[in-house]
């Protein structure tokens, strides 16, 4: 029962050490997605649309999203299907400028 216990845990570091690095084309959909989600958002608090209004904006982002991907699979899908190197993603979510 010990055994089985210790390659349990031991397959979930090598899990947690192998986390999948986004490609470009998944960054570049996420923050697409925020800055929609989130302008939309800062327009509902200031009473710009209402909040049916934001969530009707908020379910539309899917389709437009799909249509991103496709254009980006269609015109540049080498870039699009490339892992964002470890040191290139901590500085594109606000880490070292290095």
């Amino acid at each position: 029962m010990m055994r089985i216990e210790a390659v349990l845990k031991k397959i979930k570091v090598e899990l947690l050490e192998e986390k999948q690095r986004p490609t470009v084309g998944e960054f570049l959909q996420a923050r697409v997605h925020e800055a929609v989600t989130v302008s939309a958002d800062k327009m509902a608090q200031m009473g710009v649309m209402t909040t049916d209004e934001r969530i009707a904006l908020s379910s539309a982002v899917g389709g437009m999203l799909e249509a991103f991907r496709k254009a980006m699979q269609e015109k540049c899908a080498e870039a699009a299907n490339s892992p964002i190197p470890e040191d290139a993603m901590d500085r594109l979510m606000g880490g070292s400028n290095g």
